[in-house]
């Protein structure tokens, strides 16, 4: 099978879970935030898509990181028409969800997607120089028949010490400080209802896997990470989260090591479900959970 980020984080959350999705392939409607996450996404990556175009087709820096982004209401029009698609395709609703009221629900989030792309659009997207959006690469490690797919978000490059505030810098990236050099950062977006954990992107086992990538496909690893994370408040409101790291070589080998136990897993065709106390083992956010034989609780 190939591997991704969805896959292993599945398996580690839940061997049960896992086996259905990605042994079974019993695919299942995913729930209202997921299609929020996906309206968000598809607006990141058509602006992006859009500054490279503009760049390669030789405009100035300004131009095309500014003057080729798509307006506020297009990207609030594109949100909503994203949105609207991926419900159509089925959407998975808690109990609490559906006494809420399915509608209200999806209102709130679908509003919530048309808000995060309008600020993503007016804010974030200007400040980005992309080197590669959306790149889908896939590696074979040596002495295996596994493959490891990902599709990297975002890859950009500043001019090192751009960011004063962010803590982290590789070695290479102290080194192009000193000659004025422009830094590579491999970029994660994510959408979400709180503030994540202050160590969220060093802690990533997604932006570890993008920059294991990164450096099998580059032949170097990336000077930093960065996790971006848009954040519906209590209010109403959006704000963003913005948080940098470096991943070593100790974190590559590491996410490197916890494939290696995944696929022994499977090869040995041991599924261990999740605690039933888990967060996660509830109808809210496992599509499973109301016909699984491990899962337990009221509406099951």
């Amino acid at each position: 099978m190939r591997w991704s980020n969805s896959a292993l984080y599945t398996l580690q959350q839940c061997g049960e879970r896992f086996r259905r999705r990605y042994i079974e392939r019993d695919f299942r409607p995913t729930g209202v935030r997921a299609k929020r996450g996906t309206a968000v996404h598809k607006v990141a990556s058509e602006s992006h898509m859009r500054q490279m175009k503009s760049k390669e087709a030789g405009a100035g820096r300004e131009e095309y990181l500014v003057g080729s982004l798509p307006t506020v209401e297009e990207a609030k029009d594109l949100a909503a028409t994203v949105f609207d698609a991926a419900m159509v395709e089925g959407c998975a609703f808690s109990e609490d969800e559906r006494a809420e009221g399915v509608e209200k629900v999806t209102g709130v989030q679908k509003d919530a997607s048309v808000q995060m792309a309008e600020h993503y659009v007016g804010i974030i997207a200007p400040k980005v120089d992309p080197v590669g959006v959306e790149r889908r690469v896939t590696i074979r490690p040596a002495d295996s028949d596994i493959e490891i797919t990902g599709i990297v978000d975002l890859v950009s490059e500043e001019w090192a010490g751009e960011s004063p505030q962010e803590l982290t810098d590789s070695p290479l990236a102290l080194e192009r400080r000193v000659r004025g050099q422009k830094i590579e950062v491999v970029n994660d977006l994510k959408t979400a209802d709180r503030q994540p954990q202050e160590d969220a992107a060093s802690r990533s086992q997604q932006l570890a896997l993008y920059a294991l990538i990164r450096t099998a496909e580059m032949g170097r690893p990336p000077d930093k990470v960065r996790l971006r994370t848009l954040v519906r408040t209590r209010t109403g409101k959006t704000s963003s989260v913005e948080q940098t790291a470096e991943k070593t070589q100790p974190d590559l080998e590491a996410v490197a090591q916890r494939l290696n136990t995944a696929i022994q897993t499977v090869q040995r065709g041991v599924f261990v479900p999740a605690n039933p106390e888990a967060w996660w083992c509830s109808e809210k956010f496992c599509e499973f959970w109301s016909d699984c034989v491990f899962s337990l609780g009221k509406g099951r």
